[in-house]
């Protein structure tokens, strides 16, 4: 059995993470970005306790590919919030 660290134990994959962050439009990541942070810190945790290293390497495909989609989803809600704003000012 891999021998299980406790959370923070990860500051380099976490460092690495948190720049991936900056994908995001800044307001998401104003209201999301700690929730986000606690959530990788707890996959790599179960990855490693279930795989060890191994396990940390596979987690980082799913982590790109569902920061790749999310961050392009946020940032297409972040443009039409904005076009809708501005229409709005233009019916007035």
């Amino acid at each position: 059995m891999v021998q299980s660290p406790s959370t923070g134990h990860f500051p380099r994959a976490e460092s690495v993470y948190r720049v991936l962050l900056r994908v995001y439009p800044v307001e998401f990541r104003r209201e999301y970005e700690a929730s986000m942070a606690q959530l990788f810190r707890d996959l790599c945790r179960d990855a490693y306790r279930q795989r060890g290293r191994t396990g940390l390497v596979r987690l980082w495909p799913r982590v790109l590919a569902d920061t790749a989609i999310t961050a392009t989803v946020e940032h297409i809600h972040t443009f039409e919030e904005g076009v809708d704003t501005m229409s709005k000012r233009q019916h007035r």
